[in-house]
């Protein structure tokens, strides 16, 4: 799955340089910050193996100076059989974009199976993940339903004399319908250069913590959180058509050999380190 998804992001992203090669300006936008998470969840059991939860979020940015975002969310899981938990999730979602809040909303669907032998615990998790961004927005630049398939593999050991779980998790997330400009302009139909179709790798993710059972019903745990992003980011207008390069006092930039205007193409990349601290309520 790994190698898979490094050949499609390398062979998308080289047939979009070779077709926009004597025409746009690739550039990188790099970001690096430390965040923190505080969250909750309540988890009652209604039947064997039938779960539901309701948790929230509270999420830091820029150092801690400001606020990144609230999560508010429902959940339900079932365990089949011993090995194997299917769940299902509603997140509300309210993400400060440059002092104005954006609301989402996101489904989850996943499917955990696990293995334990002795002390130790192997899980691997897939999980189909859909966000809709509602209210006015430019449909050229992203897809208005969002969709990402995160694929989890963790291990942690458990003592068998004190309520400490030390843990190490690594996850893959794939987009699934990014965009992809054809062309830099539409010949015709306003966003008949453009499609939703792209498919590549745009975060890894580890995180190592401590998970540690106060009691039968009560737990917290103590995580470091590394994200690593990438992003394809497209600065078009409403017609669908890519915006012209333009250096710092505003002006156009063009081809120095075609005497032709360059498009601007960008890809965002991202190093977020985050502390976290997440409880847990079970009856």
């Amino acid at each position: 799955m790994f190698r898979k998804s490094i050949i499609t992001l390398i062979v998308s992203t080289g047939a979009l340089l070779s077709g926009f090669a004597a025409a746009a300006q690739v550039t990188e936008e790099t970001q690096s910050d430390t965040r923190g998470r505080v969250s909750a969840e309540i988890d009652r059991s209604i039947a064997h193996g039938l779960h539901v939860q309701a948790s929230g979020e509270f999420r830091m940015k820029d150092s801690f100076k400001s606020i990144d975002r609230i999560y508010t969310g429902l959940g339900i899981t079932y365990k089949p059989i011993n090995w194997l938990k299917l769940g299902l999730g509603y997140i509300w979602m309210n993400i400060d974009d440059g002092g104005v809040w954006e609301m989402r909303h996101r489904v989850n669907a996943d499917a955990t199976l696990s293995y334990r032998t002795g002390f130790w615990k192997f899980s691997l998790r897939e999980r189909l993940q859909c966000t809709y961004r509602p209210g006015e927005m430019n449909l050229y630049q992203n897809p208005r339903m969002e969709l990402n398939l995160r694929s989890r593999a963790k291990i942690s050991y458990a003592f068998p004399d004190i309520p400490i779980e030390p843990f190490f998790a690594a996850e893959l997330r794939n987009t699934l319908n990014g965009t992809v400009f054809n062309a830099p302009a539409h010949s015709s139909v306003p966003g008949d250069n453009v499609s939703f179709n792209d498919v590549y790798i745009n975060r890894l993710r580890f995180e190592p913590g401590i998970s540690w059972k106060i009691d039968a019903r009560n737990g917290i745990d103590f995580f470091v959180l590394y994200d690593k992003t990438f992003k394809k980011k497209f600065d078009a207008d409403k017609n669908g058509d890519l915006k012209y390069y333009k250096d710092k006092d505003g002006n156009v930039v063009y081809n120095e050999s075609t005497g032709m205007p360059l498009f601007k193409i960008m890809y965002r990349k991202e190093n977020l380190m985050s502390f976290g601290i997440g409880y847990k309520y079970s009856f």
